[in-house]
């Protein structure tokens, strides 16, 4: 059963949503009627309910995005947008205009990363897991990639072999990363394919299906960090 405590209208598609960690604000992402990405932040405020603290506009809809990879003091939201572009935003900086709009720094992209990207995830960062902070993403043309936020080309690259039909990723998932060198990433896929990668061999460590469409509950899985 769901409670609902308080309801906002928005002048955009929303896309996703994020707690800010250790704070009481969230995020917001979406698309405006005229294609413009949205990051808005919000306040819980006692007695009011939620407040907009601004908001970011961006030059396409944000698809979706993660604290993961950031420092708890950052406040760095990395997020993957309609035209397959990734971008680091540093919401610590932003800045307050006249109005309700924000100027946030972008500081780290990585144009073209996929032709639409459908998921993100990221691990190492707000003091969660071993190792160094790394992002994942999942595309519309099957791929998933494997990124280091201070380079702007992927470490790793998991898709179809030649002549294979790509399957749609719909979600990815950081997990085991219990130690530096550990680390595992699971993915699922439009057809029901479950596959979750070691990072560390580069392999596949296991996979099965559950049925057409079923693999979007892959980010439901407990992780082991």
């Amino acid at each position: 059963m769901f409670i609902e405590h308080v309801n906002k209208t928005l002048n955009y598609t929303p896309s996703d949503v994020k707690w800010i960690p250790m704070s009481p604000r969230f995020v917001t992402t979406g698309t405006h009627p005229k294609g413009t990405g949205a990051i808005q932040v919000w306040e819980m405020v006692p007695g009011e309910g939620i407040r907009s603290m601004g908001e970011i506009v961006r030059p396409e809809g944000v698809k979706c995005g993660t604290f993961g990879a950031s420092f708890i003091e950052d406040r760095h939201f990395a997020t993957g947008d309609f035209k397959g572009n990734l971008a680091i935003v540093n919401l610590s900086r932003a800045r307050a205009s006249g109005s309700e709009d924000m100027s946030g720094e972008v500081v780290w992209r990585a144009p073209s990363a996929h032709t639409h990207v459908n998921c993100i995830d990221a691990c190492g960062g707000l003091g969660i897991g071993g190792g160094a902070p790394e992002i994942a993403t999942g595309g519309r043309e099957g791929a998933v990639k494997l990124w280091d936020p201070r380079i702007s080309d992927p470490v790793m690259t998991i898709e179809p072999a030649a002549g294979e039909t790509g399957r749609e990723c719909w979600c990815v998932a950081f997990g085991n990363s219990f130690s530096d060198d550990e680390r595992c990433l699971s993915a699922g896929y439009d057809n029901g394919d479950v596959k979750l990668f070691d990072l560390r061999t580069q392999s596949i460590r296991w996979e099965t299906n559950v049925g057409n469409g079923g693999a979007f509950f892959v980010c439901l899985l407990r992780r082991k960090l």
